[in-house]
């Protein structure tokens, strides 16, 4: 853990040829991975998801209806700037919302702002907008005429023109 965030990637043991020792071994990790997976899920830690990241090496993307329903923390991050150079979390939402359009957009934006602040354990100052909070404010044109839901319009209209109003103020523990 890195200031009580724990960090994972995996890379599942390829496990060929099978049957055989290394068919066997994969079986075992991931065997492991399940035990570890659910005292991760029950300790109620928050998950990041880099969906842009996953999506260059994989067509899957990590199941975010089974997380929600079992009540799984989640926020959005960026990737490797090799892979995804601009830094837009907003962009990480628009490819799960693409990738789960029956959700409400809203889950998604929750998930790169709030959730986001959350995860990281700043959730008292950044975030929301909220009295004694200084989340950054970030202004996009929005017309009405184009789409009636906000949430929806800022992950479909990800080329229109943004300004940052007021650039949001980290705590000095970071």
């Amino acid at each position: 853990a890195v200031r009580g965030v724990i960090i994972a990637s995996i890379y599942a043991p390829n496990g060929n040829p099978q049957p055989g020792p290394k068919f066997d071994y994969k079986l075992a990790w991931l065997a492991r991975l399940r035990r570890h997976a659910t005292t991760l899920r029950r300790s109620g830690a928050p998950v990041v998801l880099l969906p842009r990241q996953k999506m260059h090496s994989d067509t899957r993307v990590p199941n975010v209806d089974a997380m929600l329903r079992n009540h799984i923390p989640l926020a959005l991050g960026t990737g490797s700037c090799a892979i995804t150079n601009d830094g837009d979390v907003l962009g990480e939402a628009a490819a799960l919302y693409a990738r789960f359009p029956q959700r409400d957009a809203g889950v998604f934006v929750s998930m790169a702002t709030s959730g986001g602040a959350t995860a990281l354990g700043y959730d008292e100052h950044l975030g929301t907008l909220d009295v004694g909070k200084s989340p950054g404010i970030l202004h996009i044109d929005f017309d009405t005429r184009i789409d009636s839901n906000p949430e929806r319009f800022v992950l479909k209209e990800r080329q229109r023109p943004r300004a940052l109003l007021a650039p949001q103020k980290v705590p000095k523990a970071f």
